[in-house]
């Protein structure tokens, strides 16, 4: 008897959305919607060879499409100038797959003074200080300085790089700083910037239509392509039991190829076909329901602090790069905050807690000795933050699972409510407003 790979809940899931593709793909073939130059030439998951290849074209303003560098600023503009400064007409170039030293980079974009690369992902896994190796060559091999530089962080959802790539220091902090890198999805930032460059190129069909097969290819990979309908359907099983669907979707991931009993019935090669679409609408579902916390956390917290006669609140921030809000006491110094912040959303990632205060205007070493005497620990800092931990990680899927119910849903928002508000508590009673300023 051949192994069984699927307990009968996960059965029951992986049938209903089977079902479900299935009549999706028959109406696609229908519609004579599967042609796609892309998929002909080379496999759709191909990092190096299709997708870096196709990315690093449109970026490089001497590439084939003959339209300078009109692709290269709509991207670079979608980076945020709050993440690198990028004066007006510096000179860039681009190359997939530089070699330095013992580095391969994706992609890397240079001008005299400034450098970024983008690390690009699709279904590979982290290397081992990766991102730490590739912050080394930007500083020794191409002599950047702090503040030019950025690394991009680049997949298909925007899911954070690992500890295990961005490297651990002696101190225990981060080798590679959240101001230092940012992340980008296929399904969000790229579609979004290819869908630019598409308008871009109207009066260059040759370019237009292969952008837009280009597109087409990555909504295929990330499943949005699939119709409203079937999108619909497949989000109400993940929402029946989220924890199911998301154990239901790794062992599908996992046994791609594998044939297990019951796979006919199960529909398992429309579903092997389809395990990253599927996984994208778990992903959108999660993504809902962390944007539905933040909104109602956001509404809870301005109202109380708002009541308060000795804190301000800032309006909530939604940067190209983060996202999330600040909350100061009105005589403390206008650089310094408690932030809640996420990159590059706060419904996708790690949700930090914190104080806030640039060390370029506030003086650290004096900032530090308040924040202890505080009671603070201080395991985690940065050139921005002083301080910070983590308030709670929207990006991983088995945490925020717990809390898809509506019950436990409020109880979220409350938990994380009160924990601000006593960090606020715990901080008022320091001496902030006396910290000096540069």
């Amino acid at each position: 008897m051949k192994e069984r790979a699927y307990n009968i809940d996960e059965e029951r899931f992986l049938r209903g959305v089977s079902e479900t593709l299935q009549k999706s793909q028959a109406l696609k073939k229908a519609r004579k919607e599967k042609f796609n130059i892309f998929n002909i030439l080379r496999k759709q998951h191909d990092e190096v060879y299709l997708h870096s290849a196709f990315l690093s074209n449109l970026l490089n303003p001497k590439g084939s499409h003959e339209l300078d560098n009109k692709f290269l600023l709509a991207y670079l503009d979608r980076l945020g100038s709050d993440r690198i400064q990028l004066p007006a007409n510096t000179k860039f170039t681009v190359d997939k797959e530089k070699v330095i030293g013992k580095n391969r980079l994706d992609i890397l974009i240079r001008s005299d003074e400034h450098a970024i690369i983008i690390e690009n992902k699709i279904y590979a896994i982290d290397q081992s200080e990766q991102l730490m190796r590739y912050k080394e060559t930007i500083k020794n091999s191409l002599g950047v300085k702090d503040g030019q530089w950025l690394i991009v962080y680049l997949n298909l959802y925007g899911e954070e790089p690992s500890t295990y790539s961005l490297g651990i220091g002696k101190d225990g902090n981060q080798e590679v700083t959240s101001e230092e890198y940012v992340i980008q999805s296929y399904n969000e930032d790229i579609i979004e910037w290819l869908k630019e460059c598409h308008q871009i190129s109207s009066d260059h069909p040759g370019v237009r239509e292969t952008i837009k097969q280009y597109i087409n290819l990555l909504e295929k990979l990330t499943g949005k392509n699939l119709d409203h309908q079937t999108n619909k359907r497949i989000d109400e099983l993940i929402r029946l039991n989220p924890k199911v669907a998301l154990s239901s979707i790794r062992k599908l991931k996992e046994l791609k190829g594998i044939e297990f009993e019951r796979d006919e019935e199960l529909g398992l090669k429309t579903l092997s076909e389809s395990a990253e679409r599927v996984y994208s609408r778990f992903k959108f579902v999660k993504k809902e329901l962390s944007r539905e916390v933040f909104n109602d956390l956001f509404k809870e917290l301005k109202a109380t602090v708002e009541t308060s006669e000795s804190w301000l609140f800032i309006n909530q921030l939604n940067r190209k790069s983060y996202g999330g809000f600040k909350i100061r006491k009105k005589n403390w110094p206008n650089e310094c905050y408690i932030s809640v912040q996420g990159q590059p959303k706060l419904y996708q990632s790690e949700v930090l807690l914190g104080v806030q205060a640039n060390e370029q205007m506030i003086d650290r070493s004096e900032i530090t000795e308040v924040l202890k005497s505080a009671g603070l620990v201080i395991r985690r800092k940065s050139r921005a933050w002083p301080y910070f931990d983590r308030l709670i990680h929207f990006g991983n899927d088995d945490e925020i699972t717990d809390y898809f119910h509506p019950n436990s849903f409020k109880k979220l928002v409350n938990e994380m409510k009160h924990e601000i508000l006593d960090f606020m508590k715990k901080i008022s009673k320091v001496d902030i407003e006396k910290v000096k300023s540069h």
